[in-house]
């Protein structure tokens, strides 16, 4: 459960990525969680960096204030303490990927039934932000936005690379199918990127940054009826936020959403760049 999460942020985690199954004595993560007061509880072994986890919690928290973010979803994972996140070195380099995917697999064996699929309110969300440092530089003849972009899904290829799970069965590994998700350790998520460079307000941070929203979340909320007043409410605050809605939101489960991930507005075809390790999601032992 989160809760126990928040109250224990520095237990030990066989994790399946990890060489012989189990983290290393000093793991590579930085999982972090709210205290229940507006403060954060940050692992032992990082608590010589708790200023740098409280300034990002500060940035958190400011993102999803009423008139700057439009995602009631978000909104309500903040308001219900159910969101984690943690500090990672450069987008897409491999200290990043070892300490995002020990992270990630704990927020995700943490996540229980009631939290992810089977909750009765609409309210109960669960989100976990991985936040990256320094803003990434240009290359030439290449956008801040295309940048961020290729390194977005390079992290997502290096952390699938690793997992030793399979893919999460209710979702397809294919980018180009409309049923697509990101899995990680048999969870499917929905990817929000952040960078201080994005076009739309509501996707700009002070760093490069992943949100990671649990797949089953919205698929509850359209089994239930709740999506389309949800997805409507969200528009309509977006509009009233930045004059236009996000002209590349699709209704869920109508397209693949990978091309929403980076935030990127796309002229035209796009391909995406994430190859999953076999057809039918299964990652190579």
């Amino acid at each position: 459960m989160l809760a126990d999460l928040r109250r224990s942020p520095d237990r030990s985690l066989s994790c399946p990525f990890s060489r012989g199954g189990v983290l290393p004595p000093d793991p590579p993560g930085f999982f972090c969680a709210p205290d229940g007061a507006g403060g954060v509880v940050v692992p032992r072994e990082r608590e010589d960096r708790r200023a740098e986890a409280e300034r990002a919690h500060d940035w958190l928290l400011e993102r999803v204030e009423p008139d700057r973010h439009p995602c009631l979803a978000a909104r309500s994972a903040f308001n219900t303490d159910s969101y984690r996140f943690g500090l990672y070195p450069a987008l897409a380099s491999a200290d990043a990927t070892a300490g995002l995917a020990a992270d990630l697999e704990r927020f995700a064996q943490g996540v229980g039934e009631e939290d992810g699929t089977a909750a009765a309110d609409a309210s109960d969300f669960a989100t976990f932000v991985a936040i990256f440092d320094a803003p990434l530089p240009t290359v030439a003849d290449e956008a801040a936005e295309q940048t961020f972009e290729r390194r977005l899904w390079a992290q997502l290829q290096a952390l699938h690379d690793a997992d030793a799970h399979g893919w999460d069965p209710a979702t397809s590994p294919d980018p180009t199918d409309k049923d697509f998700s990101f899995s990680f350790a048999g969870r499917s998520f929905y990817i929000i990127g952040m960078h201080p460079d994005a076009s739309r307000p509501a996707r700009r941070f002070p760093r490069p940054a992943l949100v990671f929203n649990l797949h089953a979340q919205f698929e509850r909320l359209r089994e239930n009826g709740s999506y389309n007043k949800m997805r409507d409410l969200i528009r309509e605050r977006d509009t009233e936020q930045t004059g236009g809605m996000n002209p590349m939101l699709a209704d869920f489960g109508k397209r693949s959403e990978a091309v929403q991930y980076s935030g990127r507005a796309v002229d035209g075809p796009w391909q995406c760049p994430f190859h999953p390790a076999h057809a039918d999601g299964e990652t190579a032992q």
